[in-house]
């Protein structure tokens, strides 16, 4: 019988130690084993969590191990007087942004049920600790991360120099680059959140603080700084070399290339001519339309107009329209 038990037990660690995913290490300590004693060799849960020690607003995971061979089957689960919803399945996993500073306990009371409809109880604490914040990271523009450009940001830590603060960024695939003491540029691709600025002073978490990824505002056309929709004259019109993009009230001086466009000149008669352009700028062909039907009465439209904003992507903007009027 005692070899039967080695056996059972060895079984289930090696299975539970198949839920946690590589990378994911959690030491033996952290290990909950829970059998109920009327029944040794056939009940029995295995419970892991994450972390023992967090940072607030860090997240706080569960996994809930069902023995697959048990008489005895889950029947409810309870975390933090909650109930859960259970499936009948062989891992339940469970998570949550801890907020309240020093020693905590998460209780998990689990029911099980047999085949003869009899119903025990067994109750599981898991012991962490949240840590005081003792560092600040700021944006020194936005609140928000932007893709495809330099983002600064200032990190501050009370108690430690800025010789002994290490930086690190989790999510957004994100990057980051000390530029001077308690400065940083961050870059990111991924839109997301969940980006993650971890602050470390000797090795020791000392803030944790998240953000947001979003793309850059897609930028407005405009034709030699006239914006759409303005009467221009023949002469003012023909002055201007190209299309250009242009994004208002925004802090981040950023510039997206014009990679094309198509212009289209409507006339009074109701005859449209259009030209393509590549690049940014009017080609000769396009210079030539402008010369014959830049004229009182006339309406041109920008459209097929497409940038290229500084993360690489390709983005299209609206179109523009002006009305030709008298110099």
């Amino acid at each position: 019988m005692k070899r039967i038990a080695v056996i059972i037990f060895l079984y289930c660690f090696c299975t539970a130690a198949q839920v946690l995913h590589a990378g994911e290490v959690v030491s033996s300590s952290h290990l909950h084993f829970g059998f109920l004693k009327e029944e040794e060799d056939s009940l029995g849960v295995v419970i892991t969590q994450n972390a023992t020690y967090l940072m607030p607003g860090q997240m706080f995971e569960i996994s809930i191990f069902s023995r697959c061979n048990a008489h005895y089957k889950i029947k409810e689960i309870n975390i933090g007087e909650q109930p859960q919803e259970w499936k009948d399945e062989k891992v339940y996993t469970y998570g949550f942004p801890v907020v309240a500073v020093g020693n905590n306990n998460v209780p998990i009371h689990i029911q099980f049920v047999n085949a003869a409809g009899r119903t025990k109880q067994k109750s599981y604490y898991l012991a962490y600790t949240v840590g005081q914040a003792n560092a600040s990271v700021s944006l020194d523009k936005m609140n928000v991360l932007y893709t495809g450009i330099d983002n600064p940001i200032s990190v501050a830590a009370a108690g430690g120099s800025y010789e002994k603060l290490a930086v690190s960024i989790v999510g957004g695939g994100g990057s980051i680059m000390k530029m001077g003491p308690g400065r940083y540029s961050v870059r990111v691709n991924t839109i997301t959140d969940e980006c993650i600025i971890t602050v470390q002073v000797d090795d020791k978490i000392a803030g944790m603080s998240r953000f947001r990824v979003r793309q850059v505002p897609v930028p407005v056309g405009n034709i030699g700084g006239i914006e759409s929709g303005d009467l221009v004259s023949r002469n003012a019109f023909l002055a201007t070399s190209g299309v250009m993009a242009a994004m208002k009230d925004f802090p981040f001086d950023i510039h997206h290339e014009v990679t094309g466009f198509r212009l289209a000149i409507h006339r009074e008669n109701g005859v449209t001519r259009t030209v393509t352009c590549k690049g940014a700028l009017f080609s000769p062909e396009a210079r030539k339309l402008m010369e014959d039907s830049l004229v009182p009465g006339n309406t041109v439209i920008i459209d097929n107009l497409f940038v290229k904003a500084p993360d690489g992507r390709e983005r299209k903007l609206l179109p523009l329209v002006y009305y030709i009027r008298q110099d």
